[in-house]
């Protein structure tokens, strides 16, 4: 009997102790509210969204052996016609250059393979910069003869879409004048003269990329070999000849010095990677992209003629610059 009213008065306890613990939640809500804190009390609290991911920071240059670019070659993994120049070089660019390697990688996705590369002014249909129609700010800068390239045509479309991707959709309030000496064509979309407006001076033999970015714009920065970066623009001397390029680095291949860029050229058909040996490079002419908003502010000029000439026809360029050597 003393047992089973044992067993009676501690059920009575603990049922007395619930009520009370009952009210206690009550009185706590009451104050509370359906607060977290509540939640965490009564064991009831909902899991927490897992916090988010910190954006990457944009990672510095990599270190360069002295002040020349040196890539290692175990990062130099793509094939020629690849869209991984951002992926591989940005770490290197400084600027507005990880831009233009975007936009490397935005035209080559236009020309797996290459796109084919042909010159020849007079041909029937005649060369094209580029196989398909290039715009700035929207508006269409040729209509392609060809859906092949050569090489101031790719680097030109790598400016061009570099500026695209600067301004993004809020494009500057560039003239009519300003609009035109971009273009790549002649009103009647017939070629362009080298020499003439942007293009044609980008289109110049040897130095087109100083005439159009240093004298004619002040768009550009001219940089020394030694202190060239992943997406500078580049004109290469093969002594004869020359090459408009887009600079990726300097690397050893084979126990050998070599330069790498992207441009068009015959040895990728058309748009690619290339490596040559530092060997069979007798000058160079480094102009980094620096001062983009000169777009809306370089002179056209008002005529026709290339710049280069005086009116009667004859003369020399105003300036022309001497190679540069590299000395690596």
């Amino acid at each position: 009997m003393g047992a089973l009213l044992a067993v009676l008065i501690a059920l009575a306890t603990t049922a007395h102790a619930a009520d009370s613990l009952v009210l206690g939640f009550q009185d706590a809500r009451h104050v509370l509210g359906d607060s977290p804190l509540l939640h965490e009390v009564r064991g009831t609290a909902p899991r927490r969204p897992k916090p988010p991911r910190p954006t990457p920071s944009r990672p510095a240059p990599a270190p360069v052996q002295g002040r020349w670019q040196i890539i290692p070659e175990s990062e130099l993994w793509a094939r020629p016609h690849n869209t991984s120049h951002h992926e591989i070089f940005k770490k290197y660019a400084v600027g507005f250059n990880d831009l233009v390697l975007k936009a490397i990688d935005a035209t080559q996705a236009i020309v797996p393979d290459g796109g084919g590369y042909f010159m020849g002014p007079r041909a029937t249909p005649p060369e094209s910069p580029v196989g398909f129609s290039l715009a700035l700010f929207g508006r269409h800068l040729l209509k392609p003869p060809r859906k092949t390239s050569f090489c101031t045509g790719a680097s030109y479309a790598a400016f061009v879409e570099a500026l695209n991707l600067i301004y993004g959709g809020r494009f500057p309030a560039i003239s009519e004048a300003q609009k035109e000496a971009m273009r790549m064509q002649e009103k009647d979309d017939g070629r362009r003269r080298d020499g003439v407006k942007f293009w044609g001076r980008w289109n110049a033999d040897d130095f087109g990329v100083y005439y159009a970015l240093i004298q004619y714009s002040g768009m550009g920065q001219v940089i020394e070999p030694e202190d060239a970066r992943a997406g500078d623009f580049m004109t290469i001397s093969w002594g004869s000849r020359s090459h408009s390029v887009v600079f990726l680095g300097w690397r050893v291949k084979n126990g050998k010095k070599h330069l790498l860029f992207w441009s068009s050229q015959e040895g990728t058909n058309g748009m690619g990677d290339q490596s040559v040996p530092l060997t069979s490079v007798k000058g160079v002419k480094f102009v980094r992209l620096a001062n983009p908003d000169a777009i809306s502010s370089f002179d056209p000029g008002p005529d026709d003629q290339p710049h280069w000439e005086k009116p009667d026809g004859t003369g020399a360029p105003p300036y022309k610059p001497a190679w540069d050597q590299v000395r690596w």
